[in-house]
């Protein structure tokens, strides 16, 4: 190759490295630098009062969280109990928010998806005054890691350092905020020692248990500690109905651990069939507070989910053919 063709090509080589160099240094599209932001804005887990996330542009994608007293409820899921480990997990993640800085370049919006049709929105409440701080949310980051991410009003995109839209469970660019995820679906706030007496009640047959405390020693020495030991036995039980000794602790704890499959609109609870309910649940706590819950009517759109709830409970619960067995057929079939 002769010598002149050799320094053209290395003249446009010289060119497009020039080209390369002008456009890193001057375009708003930051690189990678591992240098990370505190994007909380100050907000402090325990301060937090209410969480909402939405897209725009889609209906009734919302979710909204708000604490009430100790606990927090989901708002746009009928007001239901929320869980609790999921909001502490969740206002972990809040709290301590950071984010690399790559853009501040309005014209990045639709890479990053925060343009203002496409993002999701983030509103975090704090404080006694209920301060909000606003976020949009955008795509998830290289390899799924992070989420774009940008303060309300400011040009300043970031990339998280964890996924924030994974603490939604949000797992998709397209996915939508879940109300129903972060319903408590435990039914009794109880455990099997809060409770003295229930009987269970099944169209016209029923069967009673009732917990009895037993003393024994706690220790084989000389002088060992009294204490009690609580079981429960077999109370008054319709005729036919077998109940082995050795299920009746086993029957106890599925009733305390029963869960719901998600929650209905109390506003509806008169025409969900509690009245005149053939299958209740008479329980007695050990103050002798007496509390009935009773199963209401199928579901409109589902034969095998039921509406339930506790008497003078806030909440309308629905509980699957799984459920409704386990408390009100099995217990009632003949033992072979």
């Amino acid at each position: 190759m002769k010598a002149k063709n050799i320094y053209i090509m290395l003249g446009i080589f010289a060119v497009l490295i020039l080209i390369y160099v002008v456009q890193n240094t001057t375009s708003s599209r930051k690189q990678a630098t591992e240098a990370f932001t505190d994007l909380s804005q100050g907000l402090v887990s325990q301060e937090i009062t209410e969480v909402a996330i939405y897209r725009p542009a889609h209906e009734d994608s919302g979710l909204v969280l708000a604490k009430t007293g100790e606990s927090w409820i989901v708002k746009s899921r009928f007001n239901a109990p929320a869980k609790q480990s999921e909001i502490d997990k969740l206002l972990s993640d809040l709290s301590s928010m950071k984010g690399e800085l790559r853009g501040n370049d309005s014209n990045l919006e639709d890479d990053f998806g925060l343009a203002e049709s496409s993002a999701t929105f983030l509103v975090i409440k704090s404080g006694v005054d209920n301060v909000s701080h606003t976020f949009q949310l955008g795509k998830r980051g290289p390899d799924s890691r992070g989420a774009f991410i940008r303060k309300g009003g400011s040009p300043e995109m970031y990339l998280t350092q964890s996924n924030i839209l994974s603490s939604f469970g949000m797992n998709t660019d397209n996915s939508q905020p879940d109300s129903k995820k972060w319903v408590e679906t435990k039914i009794f706030n109880y455990t099997k020692d809060d409770l003295n007496k229930l009987k269970i009640i099944s169209k016209n047959k029923s069967i009673e248990l009732i917990a009895e405390e037993k003393k024994m020693d706690i220790g084989d020495q000389p002088g060992a500690i009294k204490g009690t030991k609580r079981d429960w036995k077999k109370g008054e039980i319709s005729a036919g109905i077998t109940v082995p000794d050795d299920q009746i602790n086993s029957l106890v704890g599925k009733l305390v651990n029963s869960r719901a499959t998600d929650v209905a609109d109390p506003n509806g609870a008169g025409l969900y069939g509690f009245e005149g309910s053939d299958f209740k649940i008479e329980f007695a706590d050990t103050s002798r507070v007496i509390h009935t819950f009773a199963v209401g009517k199928p579901t409109p759109d589902n034969a095998n989910n039921y509406y339930a709830r506790i008497q003078d409970g806030s909440v309308i619960f629905i509980i699957n053919k799984s459920t409704f067995d386990n408390l009100f057929t099995t217990p009632f079939e003949k033992k072979k």
